[in-house]
């Protein structure tokens, strides 16, 4: 599983390496919400609810931080040293021209290129003095990122890709995680906007009218999510609402329509609206023997 969350491909042609973050389910729109229990009984959040949100946004947004960081010390121990942070990327180039560059962005994509040709002292550029050597102009040219052959470059690419890759991945199960989570905490609002108001899930249609295309729509956005653990987390929202709501109205779910659905679903198992058995409760310690008595000599 590890290595379908990193989706790494070099380009044949153009000497690029890719790598993207997982789908999580698509599950794009949402407001803040509960997820837990009944959702019937619904109350207005509290300050420690809010607190409670906050705090693990704060969480997954640094666990995210931390894992981008080891993605970016894997690339400097691969000798990619050279860092310039600008506009939600890192270029990351290497101490050595012709071993290309390293773009890590926020939002989970990782590049690899060809380094441009450059103008800059050969060593020491960070010291303002070594640009006096600039002077004359070619021991300041750098054209070895250009000039390098693409089988060369594809090589130092793989090399480069294989030294940051498992943390690329843990980086991108943390952005999914993070998206997931904040998804999951605003989704039970969105769910009761459509089913009281006709409020789409998704997009800015017109309202939907009547019991059954609500129902329908319910259904509709728990059979779209993928077969992750991230989408699974959502339909896991998306039933309790189910359970909690539509089964305790006046026009709950029968058990025909949950069967049709069923049967033309797309997720791997089928919508269950029992309510999941109760963990059992841990068996009693056994009671310690009584020590016998000590004779006296």
């Amino acid at each position: 599983m590890r290595r379908v969350l990193l989706a790494t491909a070099i380009s044949l042609t153009g000497g690029l390496a890719h790598a993207e973050p997982p789908d999580v389910a698509g599950d794009t729109d949402a407001v803040d919400g509960d997820t837990d229990g009944d959702a019937s009984e619904r109350e207005a959040p509290t300050a420690t609810t809010r607190s409670n949100v906050e705090e693990i946004t704060v969480v997954g947004k640094a666990r995210v931080e931390q894992a981008r960081q080891r993605v970016i010390a894997d690339a400097a121990d691969a000798g990619y040293t050279r860092v310039v942070r600008k506009d939600g990327r890192t270029m990351l180039r290497h101490e050595r021209p012709w071993r290309g560059q390293i773009w890590v962005y926020d939002d989970g994509r990782v590049d690899l290129r060809r380094n441009p040709i450059r103008f800059e002292p050969r060593k020491n550029q960070d010291k303002p003095t070594a640009w006096f050597a600039c002077i004359w102009i070619p021991y300041c040219l750098q054209p070895a990122g250009q000039i390098v052959s693409p089988n060369r470059l594809r090589t130092y690419q793989r090399e480069a890709m294989a030294a940051i890759e498992d943390d690329v991945t843990v980086w991108h199960e943390a952005l999914a995680d993070a998206q997931t989570q904040a998804r999951v905490d605003a989704l039970p609002d969105q769910l009761l906007a459509l089913w009281e108001h006709g409020t789409p899930l998704e997009g800015d249609g017109p309202a939907l009218e009547g019991v059954a295309a609500r129902k329908a729509a319910l259904l509709a956005f728990w059979d779209s999510r993928t077969d992750t653990v991230w989408g699974e987390r959502v339909r896991q929202t998306v039933e309790a609402f189910l359970r909690g709501v539509v089964q305790a109205s006046d026009t709950p779910l029968t058990d025909d329509e949950i069967a049709a659905f069923n049967a033309g679903r797309h997720a791997l198992h089928p919508l269950s609206l029992h309510r999941p058995a109760p963990a059992p409760a841990p068996a009693p310690a056994p009671a310690p023997e009584p020590e016998a008595p000590v004779s006296p000599l």
